[in-house]
């Protein structure tokens, strides 16, 4: 794991100072990782005298202090810019704890800007596969409209249209144009939640929001992963509850822990459940229960569920940040709490407690959002 890390490069670009044979050049870091990084020196000079194969010294200040290090110049990458690649050598400990600790939140902001992007594409493909279905419907009915119309055109042209005809094809005209309208509502229903849904994840605006209505909304952006995985979702929400915090982190909480369990509660193929609940608690809490049937995990695996990088499929693929976003997202967005429990019979339980607003909400009111139809579904109202 320490080696992926010290491979993994981090995209910034930070002003240094370059110490080579008595001659300061000024130049510009970047890709910078725990082994090394590329400095590009706008200068003939540095051109016409660095050569590879020899050390110098780097120095740079961040907002985490200064790092100055030796280091050993690795290749010419290019000449104009003149950019070279290098390895870090040598620093002191107070130097090295800062670089280390410097990588290490870059590489994570950069990696969780990353997921929240991954997350929208995946947004994306799915509602892309569940529009396929209705529009499909629609595009038949519409077509077989046109050729009923046609045929009963030519009757009337021909003179040899009977009044059975014209109440035949009357009859399947409404049959198809409520085939038409029921999957136009569908794609109108999914375009209204994957708008909110890709929103709300984009930006993490804080506003009110109503449970179970929401959940929902993502509920249905999951559906493709339910559906391509043979597992059943099930939802209970016996309470309506009105949330001033952030529904794109909310989202986020709730689609890491469901993929997380699509991709590790059952191996060899295994069909399972996937059960959400939420409800009211005391002290203007509410709890969210996310439990699987599956396989379980060690104990070992859930003391460091939450931390960064920690992930049992390193080599399909896995970043190890998925459920550490989820601890984060927990405890700093939404100021609760986050722990696994002993589900009967096996699986894994997840326990959220989150407040239905956060101190912010209590000086500086959210932003109310409403959502015409079904906003009035979900807080009671007639529609």
């Amino acid at each position: 794991m320490e080696e992926r890390r010290r491979s993994i490069r981090v995209n910034i670009n930070l002003s240094c100072e370059f110490m080579y044979n008595d001659i300061t050049f000024h130049g510009q870091l970047n890709d910078i990782s725990l082994g090394g990084a590329r400095m590009t020196i706008d200068s003939e000079k540095a051109q016409a005298s660095i050569k590879a194969n020899e050390k110098g010294t780097v120095r740079f200040n961040t907002i985490w202090g200064m790092i100055e290090a030796e280091i050993m110049i690795r290749r010419i990458i290019r000449e104009a810019p003149f950019e070279i690649g290098f390895t870090f050598e040598r620093m002191s400990d107070l130097a090295s704890s800062v670089f280390r600790q410097m990588v290490s939140d870059l590489l994570r902001d950069n990696l969780v800007q990353s997921h929240k992007t991954q997350a929208i594409s995946k947004l994306v493909s799915n509602m892309a596969n569940e529009v396929k279905g209705p529009t499909g419907l629609s595009v038949m009915a519409a077509s077989h409209v046109t050729e009923l119309s046609q045929a009963i055109q030519k009757k009337f042209d021909d003179q040899s249209l009977q009044p059975s005809d014209l109440k035949n094809y009357l009859n399947s005209m409404i049959e198809n144009a409520n085939i038409i309208l029921q999957q136009s509502k569908r794609v109108d229903d999914l375009a209204e939640s994957f708008k909110t849904i890709s929103l709300d994840q984009a930006t993490y605006e804080r506003r009110v929001f109503v449970l179970p209505g929401y959940l929902h909304f993502i509920a249905l952006s999951l559906r493709h992963d339910i559906k391509k995985s043979g597992h059943k979702l099930v939802i209970e929400a016996p309470d309506i509850i009105e949330v001033e915090g952030y529904p794109g982190a909310f989202t986020t909480i709730v689609t890491n822990i469901v993929r997380n369990s699509i991709q590790h509660a059952f191996p060899d193929g295994q069909e399972g459940e996937i059960k959400i609940t939420i409800r009211s608690i005391e002290n203007e809490l509410f709890e969210l229960v996310i439990a699987d049937n599956g396989c379980g995990m060690q104990a070992e695996e859930q003391e460091r569920l939450f931390a960064p990088f920690f992930t049992s499929q390193r080599d399909e693929g896995g970043t190890g940040l998925g459920l550490n976003i989820v601890g984060s997202l927990v405890r700093e967005t939404f100021e609760g709490e986050a722990k696994i429990q002993e589900t009967e019979g096996g699986g894994t339980t997840f326990v959220i407690s989150l407040p239905t607003c956060t101190a912010q909400s209590r000086t500086q009111p959210a932003v109310i959002r409403e959502h015409g139809d079904w906003w009035k579904k979900i807080t009671g109202e007639k529609a």
